[in-house]
């Protein structure tokens, strides 16, 4: 299945993209060998940002990408650990890197799309889904603002799965605005700063608390509840 892997912030994460990078050499030096396999975990998701008009994914269809961004609809974003298929060697955890985003030259934070702007957008887009005897098809037009700020209100507590937290909430801009129409699911990484406040979360709760908190991360980024990456679905 064609598909996109990515880790966040990849410009710090030097073991990973190092180890990535290996084993995409192997690859290229001997596409039939197994030795450039490796094993990821992470939040998984449909997102069609760069569908493509005839992508057939799954069975023995060809799949040879000349970028390291092909056409896909399906990915694992972001990345939560990375290790060799073998199962040997260290897994090497990426979550301290699922930061907001920032530019690896000036340092600069990436600005995201106001929630007013990519929310009401969200709302108003169209899938169509097909099913078979043999398959599920699944067709989009392409999709923008993938980088969105926003906070949110609880509806619920939290939900404690296998690999982080499910919460239900209502999306909101500023904290003095008034929350956006309907409910989405937020899903947390574990193991990450948003998955480490949803423990502690309650329905009703307004989140982040704050933009401004106290302290830093060891890469410079607010810390608690300042800002989190989390996957949205809806």
């Amino acid at each position: 299945m064609p598909f996109v892997a990515e880790i966040v912030n990849a410009g710090m994460a030097d073991e990973a993209l190092a180890f990535v990078k290996t084993a995409a050499s192997a690859n290229e030096q001997n596409p039939s060998s197994q030795q450039g396999t490796i094993r990821v975990s992470g939040a998984w998701r449909l997102w069609f940002e760069h569908p493509s008009e005839s992508q057939i994914q799954g069975g023995d269809n060809d799949f040879t990408p000349d970028t390291t961004n092909p056409n896909h609809s399906f990915e694992i974003h972001p990345i939560s650990m990375v290790s060799a298929a073998s199962g040997q060697g260290d897994r090497i955890d990426v979550r301290k890197f699922i930061v907001p985003v920032e530019d690896v030259k000036t340092k600069e934070l990436f600005e995201a799309y106001p929630a007013e702007t990519a929310f009401p957008y969200f709302e108003g887009l169209k899938t169509t889904i097909k099913a078979s005897k043999s398959g599920v098809a699944i067709r989009s037009g392409q999709l923008k603002y993938n980088y969105v700020d926003f906070h949110f209100e609880l509806t619920k507590k939290p939900k404690r799965v296998a690999d982080g937290y499910i919460a239900l909430a209502r999306i909101t801009g500023e904290e003095t605005e008034p929350a956006l129409p309907g409910e989405l699911r937020l899903i947390f990484v574990d193991g990450t700063a948003g998955a480490k406040a949803m423990a502690e979360a309650s329905s009703g709760e307004r989140l982040p608390r704050s933009r401004r908190t106290e302290g830093e991360s060891e890469h410079g980024f607010p810390s608690g509840f300042g800002e989190w990456n989390l996957t949205v679905r809806p």
